[in-house]
């Protein structure tokens, strides 16, 4: 079973992640700070390409916009694992896919 959200599943790629079921969907936990990723429950279109952190101590979740957050997650995974240019442009092209389906572009 995979993530239902397009940059949920994407973010689980990525090696600073680890994938967890919750009750109603999966939902990801930053291993370096313990910030807990999950889509937003919401049908409202706003919400679409968006996604919630919640950090650890806060009592509501923040809500953010998928495409930046995807982007400096891709730059943090080239960090992590030295992506080459060719390397970190190819993840960055898996991103930007994701956040084309996040909206209901494909």
């Amino acid at each position: 079973m995979h993530p239902k959200h397009p940059g949920i599943e994407f973010l689980a790629t990525l090696p600073q992640f680890q994938c967890r079921m919750g009750l109603k969907d999966w939902y990801l936990v930053d291993v370096r700070h313990g910030t807990i990723v999950s889509a937003v429950d919401s049908d409202e279109p706003k919400y679409r390409d968006a996604i919630q952190l919640r950090f650890a101590g806060q009592p509501e979740p923040f809500v953010a916009e998928l495409g930046p957050y995807l982007d400096l997650q891709v730059f943090e995974a080239s960090r992590l694992l030295g992506f080459s240019a060719d390397e970190q442009e190819e993840w960055q092209a898996q991103a930007n896919t994701a956040w084309r389906r996040a909206q209901g572009d494909e």
